[in-house]
């Protein structure tokens, strides 16, 4: 689970609970509160019947009549009879159970719900109870909460959003610093590669040039002249290929165009053949046409036949397929040269050593292939092939 989710979670997790809490108690201490009220009002009215030494009832249907909410007064028997001195919509229903009368002498008691009672002993076995609603404060309670939850929902998701964004921005920041640290190791490291491939060729040309220099008529001169005419192209070569990486690192547009891979891919299985023509090559092309860069299928075609023609010896046999798999292109083209023990993606290290560079090469090849191919938006793949060498598959959309 990546940072950003779970400090989301962590934030919406404390954001429910305090509002919750918060909210909780508000709602509660108002109700409390508004409970109270009445309880109050109940309380007053029994004190003013019981201190008045008129008739009580008289007085509790006076009370009643002043009261500012509905107030209503019955008088309960030993029987559990019940009458009505004043009716409204805080009367009781039924008859107050025996021990909630006797709460009810003390202090306010809840029954029915929704009603808080107070009772008056007017005789023997006979109560005069008032009685007021509560519901208003249980029903504003009820809206209360309905409110609190759709404000923590509403405060949960922007939290979590809002969070997850602003540490997400920060995850892609510190992912950018991360890959840059990355970059510029890369760049360090292929920089003191390059450095040392073109000291190579240069300290060569520069020991056969002193060597000339000392006496340009001795017999060796002609083959000191070829090796540096060798050392030469082959600097030239490796400077031509780091410029090609250079150039596709920087590119981010592609020239799309049509391109019948099937005349393009004979195109270099014609040059490889003239180079060496004992080498069996077997085909299987369909003709595909595909919607891509032709410059750089070119330059992919070209880096991977010429690494067969050097790597391999001229007799070894070729196999090169051209199939449509879908929404897919698969091009698969292996080699009966001597391959490579374990292929793996190491294989696309600049200056790789797993195929010498003194045939020719600078070593860049199969960077320079696995570059075009991920800019192509393709994958490309090494295998060992049936032919015993190395098996290039690459899959590019169509």
């Amino acid at each position: 689970m990546k940072l950003a989710t779970r400090l989301s979670i962590v934030v919406g997790v404390i954001v429910t609970v305090l509002s919750l809490s918060i909210g909780s108690f508000a709602i509660l201490y108002s109700e409390k509160s508004e409970i109270h009220s009445v309880s109050s009002m109940l309380n007053a009215s029994t004190v003013e019947t019981q201190r008045t030494t008129d008739d009580p009832y008289s007085v509790a249907l006076a009370v009643s009549d002043s009261s500012p909410l509905p107030l209503s007064a019955a008088i309960v028997t030993g029987a559990h009879s019940i009458s009505y001195l004043a009716d409204n919509s805080a009367s009781l229903h039924n008859p107050p159970d025996t021990r909630a009368i006797a709460k009810s002498l003390i202090s306010p008691v809840v029954v029915e719900k929704s009603l808080l009672i107070r009772s008056i002993k007017t005789g023997p076995d006979e109560y005069l109870i008032y009685s007021m609603s509560i519901a208003s404060a249980q029903s504003h309670t009820r809206d209360l909460l309905r409110n609190l939850i759709y404000f923590v929902l509403i405060a949960l998701l922007i939290s979590i959003t809002s969070t997850y964004l602003l540490f997400r921005r920060d995850s892609k920041i510190n992912e950018s610093a991360n890959t840059l640290k990355e970059s510029q190791a890369r760049m360090q490291e292929f920089l003191g590669d390059a450095s040392h491939e073109l000291r190579s060729p240069l300290t060569v040309i520069k020991g056969y040039t002193e060597l000339i220099s000392k006496d340009p008529k001795q017999a060796d001169v002609p083959r000191y002249l070829a090796t540096m005419q060798s050392e030469i192209l082959r600097m030239e070569k490796l400077i031509k290929d780091l410029l090609l990486l250079a150039e596709l690192g920087e590119s981010t547009s592609l020239e799309l165009s049509e391109v019948h891979l099937n005349a393009l891919i004979r195109r270099y299985v014609d040059e490889l053949s003239d180079l060496s023509s004992k080498r069996p090559i077997a085909l299987d092309l369909q003709d595909l046409v595909v919607h891509s860069d032709k410059r750089l299928l070119e330059i992919l075609f070209a880096n991977i036949f010429s690494n067969i023609s050097r790597h391999t010896p001229p007799d070894a046999p070729v196999k090169v397929l051209l199939s449509s798999e879908r929404t897919e292109i698969l091009i698969s083209v292996e080699d009966g040269g001597p391959g490579i023990a374990a292929p793996t993606q190491q294989l696309f290290t600049r200056f790789d050593k797993a195929r010498s560079r003194e045939k020719g090469g600078s070593g860049l090849g199969l960077s320079i292939i696995s570059k075009i191919v991920h800019g192509l938006k393709g994958d490309i793949s090494f295998t060992q092939g049936d032919l015993g060498g190395l098996k290039v598959e690459i899959r590019i959309p169509r």
